[in-house]
């Protein structure tokens, strides 16, 4: 089985639908739905009914029920339309209900449950339809009279006697469009058949004088009645319309709003936003291991809310525990846990449909919040991966790159300590420079690990402070290894001045390797210029060298990329270097790039936010 289905109403005995439905759904591990159709009729019913009924949604809650609110002129229409779209197995109702059900739900399970005719509620009259109010009384009366005197005219020119009657069917009609309630409707069916016979039936200005017209008088009263009974509903049915078709976009809104949501933050702000458009009452907020977030006046009741995340149930104002509260404070619940509590300032007693939509928006945002975190773990389950790959990738290239220089340098080391007097002078700096370069390229590949490892670990701590591009271009020349005299460096400033915030530390080491990538790539004399100037509030950097350019510049700052080597120098290398800069770069807010010169040679820039210089005299 299922989908068990229980109608709930008004009446106090239907706690045993709702028993009995309970006991089937468990029995037979099955689902438990209730639906309420909201007829015309319950704007009619005592407060007590109301009451009643509020109960009994809020036991059929506590069954495991999830209640559906439905509109109609009928329950049995709604109830059989309901069961036709919804995979509904069996259906538990009351006895008078359920005969009229059994020749309209076919190859389906009706359940019949008897108890005593609630006879009080059978009869009963509301005075609350009697109320009245002094601007719809004079819109009533100022109808009736525009109808008298549209009669009198129409007569004078003659028109038979049944044109007066249809006025005032057309006047009953706008009193019933016109005014709120019943009553008006009656009393202005009374008084045109009063008016009518007062006005217009021979002898004039007496009531009920002539017999014939009793007939007449009748007729009149009932197609009055009717038509007025008709417009009412149809008003009432235009304003639940209105109503359904509001809440239907707020809820399309709040689909649209969590599909554009980035973040969690952005998911329960648009929840909030829509609440508060729906209710135009004051919410707190309170998310998962967050701070709350007020919207209005809230009292912060932080013991309801843990008690509401331990239970994953409601709590506060019209529940049983804490019904003293200003709040009444709902779970957003997840699969496994309860993502946040909203608490709602409640000023008057809530209307179940409205609850149920507070509740589909929050589940809504419960799906959300959960498809944010899944995004959320799946990125660091990502993030971890690309982690153990670049780990992985590192410890491969590592193992396979340091194997060359090493043997190099035990090799050229153990020569010169076996041999050292069969070599010439020439061949021992020979050897020594060998040994210095494969240890200085050993060097650079470690401080660029460690540069790496730290980004990517987001240990990096950036120590910003305005610093002045002359010092720093010094600083990073000062740091290049021997073959550096091989090539010649020269600085270009627009301004001697010239200052950018940075971390030094960090701005030197991209210097350095963008300088020795130049080295490493170009012949031997080869120039190679840092220049500097100032782009609106950026410093612009270049390291230029005239070599023979680069191939593919839009591949050349990703990790391990290294392009065949066309100069001097054939040491090979890891593609770290560039890679670490653009990280680096980035870091700064900045952007790094590359463009070949005209005729030949790169230039490597990159940009720097300024600062400005103050000069005191």
């Amino acid at each position: 089985m299922a989908n068990v289905l229980i109608c709930l109403s008004a009446s106090k005995y239907n706690s045993r639908v709702i028993d009995k439905g309970a006991q089937i759904a468990k029995s037979n591990h099955a689902v438990l739905s209730a639906i309420f159709v909201q007829t015309p009729k319950y704007e009619g019913i005592s407060a007590a009914s109301k009451s009643c009924l509020r109960e009994n949604i809020k036991y059929a809650e506590s069954k495991g029920a999830k209640v559906t609110i439905l509109y109609g002129q009928d329950v049995l229409p709604q109830l059989v339309e309901y069961v036709g779209v919804s995979q509904v197995d069996c259906v538990v109702l009351e006895k008078n209900l359920a005969k009229q059900a059994l020749f309209k739900l076919k190859n389906i399970d009706v359940y019949s449950v008897n108890y005593p005719q609630d006879y009080r509620r059978m009869f009963h009259f509301s005075f609350n339809l009697l109320s009245f109010s002094l601007k719809d009384t004079l819109k009533m009366i100022g109808i009736l009279l525009l109808c008298t005197l549209i009669g009198k005219g129409f007569m004078h020119f003659q028109f038979l006697i049944t044109t007066p009657i249809m006025i005032y069917i057309l006047g009953i009609v706008f009193v019933s469009i016109w005014t709120s309630g019943y009553i008006y409707s009656l009393l202005a069916s009374l008084f045109s058949v009063l008016c009518f016979n007062f006005f217009f039936t021979y002898p004039y200005f007496s009531l009920l004088s002539d017999p014939s017209y009793i007939t007449t008088y009748i007729v009149m009263f009932v197609v009055a009645m009717s038509s007025s009974s008709l417009m009412t509903r149809l008003k009432k049915q235009s304003f639940e319309n209105a109503k359904q078709v509001y809440r239907t976009q707020v809820l399309l809104e709040m689909s649209q709003m969590l599909q554009k949501a980035n973040d969690m933050n952005a998911i329960y702000a648009s929840m909030l936003k829509q609440l508060h458009k729906l209710l135009d009452t004051d919410l707190v907020l309170y998310p998962h291991n967050d701070e709350p977030i007020l919207l209005g006046q809230c009292p912060v009741e932080t013991d309801i809310v843990a008690w509401v995340y331990k239970n994953r149930h409601e709590a506060g104002k019209t529940t049983s525990y804490h019904s003293d509260s200003m709040c009444l404070y709902l779970p957003i619940n997840g699969t496994h846990e309860v993502l946040g509590v909203v608490g709602i300032v409640l000023k008057d007693k809530i209307d179940s449909f409205e609850k149920n939509l507070w509740l589909a928006i929050l589940d809504e945002c419960g799906m959300a919040l959960e498809k944010e975190m899944i995004r959320l773990e799946n990125l660091k389950i990502e993030q971890q991966a690309k982690q153990e790959a670049l780990r992985a990738d590192l410890l491969r290239m590592i193992s396979h790159d340091l194997r060359t220089p090493l043997t190099s340098i035990s090799g050229n080391a153990g020569l010169l300590l076996e041999n050292e007097n069969a070599f010439s002078q020439e061949k021992k700096k020979e050897l020594y420079q060998d040994i210095y370069n494969d240890a200085m390229w050993l060097y650079d590949l470690v401080e660029n690990l460690l540069f790496i490892t730290r980004i990517e670990n987001g240990t990096m701590q950036l120590n910003l402070q305005p610093e002045m591009i002359e010092d720093i271009f010094r600083e990073a020349i000062h740091h290049l290894g021997r073959n550096k005299r091989k090539h010649n460096i020269s600085m270009h400033l627009e301004d001697d001045l010239l200052m950018a915030n940075m971390d030094a530390r960090l701005i030197i080491q991209v210097l350095v390797n963008l300088i020795n990538n130049a080295i490493k790539y170009t012949p031997e004399n080869s120039n190679i210029s840092l220049n500097a100037r100032r782009v609106e509030d950026k410093i612009l950097i270049e390291v230029q060298d005239d070599g023979n350019g680069v191939l593919h510049p839009e591949q050349l700052f990703e990790m391990f990329y290294t392009e065949n080597n066309r100069g001097g120098d054939t040491r090979r290398g890891m593609g770290l270097g560039l890679s670490l800069c653009k990280s680096i770069i980035q870091s700064h807010g900045g952007t790094i790039w590359v463009e070949n010169v005209t005729p030949h040679g790169a230039c490597f820039k990159f940009v720097l936010d300024a600062v400005e210089v103050k000069l005191y005299e």
